[in-house]
């Protein structure tokens, strides 16, 4: 006689698939003593042995029915569970081939999904794990329609199998969230529209990815963490998940809310025995005798920040949680960054050992900016295609929680009166704005610092780039020189043969090679229209970048930036500042004049010289007086002393009379993070917010550029083909700053 009702008998049969198909003796005898399985076979002849599924049938009272009328209600339970199993789709279908050498696909959806998750692009993979689980979840039953032993057993183990492999497919089917203004205290789990982000988190921890979250509030990450943890622990024996909090108040409300609420709402068929529920240690099993757990023998762990906290204990999995408010963030992940991948010594890959989920919304003043330190450090890996870290940054914007009339409402309760303003100094309220809806990852990080234009403008500038239609995208490449094979270079020069010209090669958006980026190529038969502005690196050793930028003067505009950084070859900047100068330089007249931050500058200077091409360079007599040092004839800016105020003044007059026509996204990012501070003799001085993380060589290139355009002031650009049919031009003999007698073109329209 068998009590196909029993909870304690559905319970049974679930442990029997989280055993693989193994029963014990033990388990075999208690069921039967207890009047749940009854056979008319003596327990003593029994073994201890691995059976299979049909195995366990034996034990029913139905020993005797014929074998094909039990196959014949095992296929008509099949239909019953999933009508769609003939085009069924399978876990193969949606993992990903390598969980470090990602595919290009890949990269794109996250690096959409960080840009704008409103506007994030197809990934096929993903689109067929939600399909997966949705399918299931619309042709599913429950238990309760199963109308025999048989059917029940194939219930659990198809259900079961299905919840640990698809997490979306369980929450959506088994789980509840605590929920105090219903009517029964919680709510069914759903994960439409409003929680896209979620089906997201659960793919990329189903798939066994590793992550750091970036994220507004509110978006429900916690509960989905939750949720995921209480899935893998109940479907996978001796599994041990440490869910990590800023602090025992926050610990204790996530292990009530988050995990024991959980797994209180499972149907009963789904809940292990549990060991433990208490002190933050919530452990499932069945114990037998002192010292003896069988079952799933699983546990989650909640516990505050430690330095060992990954390691400790050696869980599968770790979940950090509100990691701005950590201020020990970085000693605990590098400490458990070795443990999260291993090469395998028989394939020679890297592979999964233990995975972390990390999350957080804007920077706490208890974390001390680690957040901000790990998530720039992580998210610039990633950017230059080194993915050995293990962990992938993820960045929900605002359009993950609300829409843009939304957050409209929200902005105006947050700036008040200041929402209209153009103020560049960011209040308490307005820096909490930012971080509870930010727009990019440095709006997690906003300060309230002075910026050199307001917040609003750099985002709006930022919003406008990455909205704008093909017409006005940029292209990523690097250039390559063109050289005269006739006249070849010395052994120690860095190329073989003297370059007279450049050409640009495009490359995608996740090329390595990339140095640049073009708005606009250089129109052929002008003269006078482009100026290149170069902020070099200040020494062959450390971290910065080199930069430099051209200005386009007919239309101003940036119309290309290089920005790159070879630690080991600082030659090979030189080479591709240089090249840019020549892309732009169409007619070879070297009239593409170009201005150079000259304190730091000597080793490019120099390299330009060898080149051949140090008459390109503007001296510092062909500056505007207020930019103009000493000896006239040196080359470039001195940006030291009162020329960096004056400086500042041209680069504040270029961004807000020019900012809506810039195409190019990088000076505005770096906008976010320059700032002004007051020295302790109440002197200003402007630069990036931390040197460590943020950059501001372009904005000082693309400034360059820009004074560069404006000492040539009486330099009209002129498209040789028409404006010297339309234009007739007189020329005069003037005498420059320093009084040496010059011949300047004036034109006028006829």
């Amino acid at each position: 006689m068998t009590n196909t009702n029993s909870n304690e008998y559905l319970q049974f049969i679930h442990n029997i698939y989280l055993n693989g198909g193994y029963v014990s003796k033990r388990d075999l005898f208690r069921l039967k003593k207890s009047g749940l399985i009854n056979d008319n076979k003596d327990e003593g002849e029994k073994e201890i042995n691995p059976i299979t599924k049909s195995d366990i049938d034996n034990f029913n009272e139905d020993l005797n029915k014929n074998k094909k009328e039990r196959q014949k209600e095992k296929y008509k339970f099949a239909q019953k569970v999933d009508i769609s199993d003939k085009n069924q789709i399978t876990k193969s279908d949606w993992l990903p081939n390598d969980i470090v050498k990602h595919s290009k696909e890949f990269v794109m959806w996250i690096n959409s999904i960080n840009d704008c998750f409103a506007k994030q692009i197809k990934y096929e993979k993903f689109e067929l794990y939600c399909k997966q689980a949705e399918q299931w979840f619309e042709n599913s039953t429950n238990i309760t329609d199963c109308e025999n032993r048989n059917e029940q057993m194939d219930f659990i183990f198809k259900e079961s199998e299905r919840c640990e492999q698809n997490t979306l497919y369980g929450a959506l089917k088994y789980a509840y969230l605590s929920e105090a203004y219903m009517y029964d205290g919680k709510r069914k789990y759903v994960a439409g529209d409003d929680y896209k982000h979620h089906k997201i988190l659960f793919y990329l921890f189903d798939c066994g990815y590793s992550t750091i979250i970036g994220k507004p509030r509110q978006i429900g990450a916690t509960s989905a963490f939750g949720i995921a943890a209480v899935m893998k622990t109940i479907f996978n024996k001796n599994h041990y998940i440490k869910f990590i909090t800023e602090n025992k108040k926050t610990g204790e409300e996530i292990f009530n809310d988050k995990i024991k609420f959980v797994f209180s709402c499972l149907e009963d068929w789904l809940k292990p025995t549990v060991l433990n529920d208490r002190d933050n240690l919530f452990k499932i099993g069945k114990k037998e005798k002192k010292g003896t757990i069988t079952g799933v023998n699983s546990r989650i762990e909640v516990v505050n920040p430690e330095i060992t906290a990954i390691n400790g204990g050696s869980p599968n999995i770790v979940f950090i949680d509100e990691i701005g408010s950590i201020n020990i963030l970085i000693e605990m992940v590098n400490e458990g960054l070795p443990a999260i991948l291993w090469k395998n010594p028989e394939t020679g890959k890297l592979e999964l050992r233990r995975q972390l989920a990390l999350w957080g919304t804007g920077t706490a003043k208890s974390g001390g900016g680690a957040f901000e330190e790990l998530w720039n450090k992580i998210m610039g890996l990633w950017q230059i295609g080194k993915y050995d870290v293990g962990i992938i940054p993820i960045f929900f914007d605002w359009t993950t929680r609300c829409t843009p009339q939304e957050y409209e409402e929200q902005k105006i309760k947050y700036y008040g009166k200041t929402s209209k303003s153009n103020s560049t100094t960011t209040s308490r309220s307005i820096q909490q704005f930012h971080q509870h809806y930010p727009s990019t990852p440095d709006d997690m990080f906003v300060t309230t610092a002075q910026t050199l234009v307001s917040r609003e403008f750099i985002n709006t500038n930022i919003s406008r780039i990455r909205n704008s239609s093909d017409k006005f995208k940029c292209q990523h490449g690097y250039f390559e020189p063109i050289f005269d094979f006739n006249s070849p270079e010395n052994e120690r020069s860095d190329v073989p043969y003297k370059i007279i010209g450049a050409e640009w090669i495009p490359t995608d958006d996740f090329d390595p090679r990339i140095t640049a980026t073009i708005f606009q190529h250089p129109k052929k038969d002008w003269m006078y229209r482009y100026y290149q502005g170069t902020d070099p690196i200040a020494s062959d050793t450390g971290a910065s970048k080199m930069a430099s930028a051209i200005w386009d003067k007919q239309y101003n505009t940036v119309s290309a930036i290089v920005n790159l950084r070879e630690q080991h070859n600082p030659k090979y900047c030189y080479l591709q500042c240089m090249l840019l100068g020549l892309y732009y330089d169409t007619n070879k007249t070297t009239d593409v004049k170009e201005l150079l931050e000259a304190n730091i500058g000597l080793a490019y200077a120099n390299y330009k010289e060898l080149k051949g091409y140090w008459h390109s360079m503007l001296v510092n007599s062909e500056l505007p007086p207020s930019l103009q040092s000493g000896n006239g004839s040196s080359v470039g800016v001195d940006n030291k002393g009162t020329r960096n105020r004056v400086i500042i003044n041209y680069m504040t007059e270029l961004f807000t009379s020019f900012g809506e026509r810039i195409y190019i996204d990088t000076p505005f990012e770096q906008l976010k993070t320059f700032v002004c501070n007051i020295t302790r003799s109440g002197n200003e001085t402007w630069g990036s917010l931390d040197k460590k993380f943020y950059d501001d060589d372009v904005l000082f290139a693309v400034t360059y550029a820009y004074i560069s355009a404006i000492s040539k002031i009486t330099l009209l650009p002129i498209e040789k083909s028409k404006d010297i049919i339309k234009n007739k031009y007189s020329y005069e003999l003037k005498y420059d700053k320093n009084w040496n007698l010059t011949r300047a073109m004036v034109s006028a329209r006829v």
